[in-house]
């Protein structure tokens, strides 16, 4: 999140700043442990950080934004057994 420099340049508080360090050092660990269901969108600027992490299966990272919808609905649609 952090290497997005629009998400910077638009957040310059300093908690939200905060919020945003804290947010990019976790990553998606916190909701992977909680047993949550993880959906990630990459840009440009985090696209290759995104896939090196491990963190999610590659069918999981979403890298074009119109695929967002398709991605979620195929994960929820596993979850429920369809």
């Amino acid at each position: 999140m952090l290497s997005d420099p629009n998400v910077i340049r638009s957040n310059q508080w300093p908690f939200n700043m905060a919020l945003l360090r804290e947010a990019d050092r976790i990553q998606c660990k916190v909701a992977l442990a909680a047993g949550m269901h993880v959906v990630a969108g990459a840009t440009p600027f985090t696209h290759r950080q995104l896939h090196a992490s491990g963190l999610l299966p590659k069918e999981r990272i979403v890298d074009e934004p119109q695929q967002v919808a398709a991605v979620v609905a195929r994960v929820i649609g596993q979850q429920a057994g369809l």
